[in-house]
């Protein structure tokens, strides 16, 4: 579990970047002196203590369009930012927060859509990404090209996971449906239809169970990843007005976050909540933000909740 009282222990305050919407945070996985990367319109990051901004050029600050996904590969060396330019720029991570202005990066088109989120396989030799146009790019991303393109989703691609061996993607869709793909051969293992457009996917750390959210609705149903039988679900937030943008498993699997907004009026906004999955009830809502919580991520250690 979390911390017994949950507390704020940090607030950022991105004064130059106030006008700008955030969109996301992950915690980068190696080099300790830095701590989080947020993703924005313009893919800042910051070092430890001061905040000091140290990257502001890995987009054209011209070009206000938003970075819609950003992934680490495992060991953190190599940042993955997806855009609404049609276009994921891999970096070096260490190339770039030692000289922002001259690190070289990896460039990988995806013609004719947005790029909704991105992910790199457990091996970290694949990188695959999810497109507005419901198509999903599998790229051989050091070599730079492109090992298939799948093609059965009719709508947009707004989550992708790989199964714990990396050997299928896990991809849900504004079409309603999740699906499991076999890598090797692009086939389909198995695909389900849910009651509503989905909105996040997040596999617990066992890779037993996969959380599906849906935009709307307040529907989060627990599923076995490979099958899509039914484990469970938390029907607390079932209401036409709910709207949920993003849940994590806590890194020993006993906590789902997820982030509630567009409440009905008798219930409060914008709240972190903290489901207790082995009790299957609700532990705690964490109150503090004014506007939609629309990224979250545990520590290693699960005592911290970004």
């Amino acid at each position: 579990m979390m911390l017994q009282t949950p507390r704020v222990l940090k607030t950022f305050h991105l004064v130059s970047l106030a006008s700008l919407p955030m969109l996301g945070v992950i915690l980068l996985p190696a080099f300790p002196e830095n701590q989080a990367i947020a993703q924005d319109q313009q893919c800042s990051s910051w070092r430890k203590g001061n905040l000091e901004l140290i990257d502001r050029k890995a987009r054209n600050p011209k070009q206000r369009s938003p970075i819609y996904s950003i992934a680490f590969n495992r060991d953190g060396s190599f940042l993955a930012v997806g855009n609404y330019e049609k276009k994921v720029e891999i970096w070096d991570v260490k190339k770039l927060l030692n000289d922002t202005a001259n690190a070289p990066k990896i460039t990988l088109d995806f013609p004719q859509s947005e790029i909704l989120t991105v992910k790199f396989s457990p091996d970290q030799k694949i990188l695959t990404g999810g497109g507005s146009n419901g198509k999903i790019r599998v790229w051989d991303w050091q070599k730079g090209i492109t090992i298939r393109t799948l093609t059965q989703h009719s709508k947009a691609v707004s989550s992708i996971l790989f199964s714990p061996n990396g050997q299928f993607l896990i991809s849900g869709s504004r079409d309603q449906t999740v699906k499991i793909w076999n890598l090797k051969t692009g086939e389909i293992k198995n695909s389900w239809t849910e009651d509503r457009e989905i909105q996040k996917l997040a596999l617990s750390p066992d890779g037993r169970t996969l959380a599906v959210v849906s935009l709307n609705g307040g529907e989060i149903k627990f599923r076995d990843w490979q099958t899509g039988a039914s484990i469970g679900e938390i029907g607390k937030f079932k209401h036409p007005m709910y709207q949920i943008s993003d849940a994590v498993f806590s890194p020993n699997g006993k906590t789902l976050a997820f982030s509630p907004f567009s409440s009905p009026i008798d219930q409060q906004p914008n709240q972190v909540c903290l489901w207790n999955v082995p009790n299957d009830r609700l532990e705690d809502c964490l109150s503090g933000h004014t506007a939609k919580v629309s990224s979250l991520a545990f520590s290693p250690d699960g005592h911290c909740l970004i």
